[in-house]
């Protein structure tokens, strides 16, 4: 392309060159020097373009490559975005489960606690029973000797051995984990 223009440009000035009716007032010499002049500002001005086209075609390369560059990271992003997303709603769900996990098991241990609380007043209670008789025939012991000391030492072998009997049902209902009061009649 330079070169037609080029040779465009100083085929014109030849052609005036040769050409004696073309230039009346121009000699040979001053042709001459306006051909050479307009060459070496051509050869200036394409040279410049050609620098400032080198120029522009590099910067033009390295806003493509960083576009490309960029694009690849906003596609990175994107998915660690949806990756992020996705562990968001997990991380929901599961504290979402976790919460409701944690209300059963407060509800159980709360229904476990008023069980508890009932089986301790009802072994309690059915401990007292024996436990009062022993200190009622101790204080009667006490108070009158007539009675036969052996009839009453028996009665009192006899509630301790309730009690006794009262405590193994108790270890009994544990082990087996029945409900307070199902073993009494």
């Amino acid at each position: 392309m330079h070169v037609i223009t080029f040779g465009a440009v100083n085929g014109i000035f030849i052609i005036q060159f040769l050409n004696p009716e073309m230039h009346y007032t121009a000699n040979r010499n001053e042709m001459l020097t306006i051909t050479i002049t307009y060459s070496i500002i051509y050869f200036i001005l394409t040279y410049a373009t050609a620098v400032l086209k080198s120029s522009y075609d590099r910067i033009h390369l390295h806003l493509r490559e960083t576009n490309v560059e960029l694009r690849e990271k906003a596609d990175e992003i994107e998915a660690q975005n949806e990756e992020l997303v996705q562990i968001h709603e997990n991380v929901n769900a599961l504290n979402t489960d976790l919460e409701r996990i944690v209300n059963e098991r407060t509800a159980k241990i709360q229904i476990q606690n008023e069980v508890l609380l009932k089986y301790s007043y009802t072994n309690a209670h059915h401990l007292r029973g024996p436990v009062a008789r022993l200190l009622g025939l101790a204080s009667v012991h006490k108070l009158n000797t007539e009675y036969d000391a052996d009839f009453i030492i028996s009665k009192m072998v006899e509630q301790a051995h309730e009690i006794d009997d009262v405590i193994r049902q108790i270890n009994v209902d544990l082990d087996s984990g029945r409900q307070p009061g199902e073993h009494w009649p």
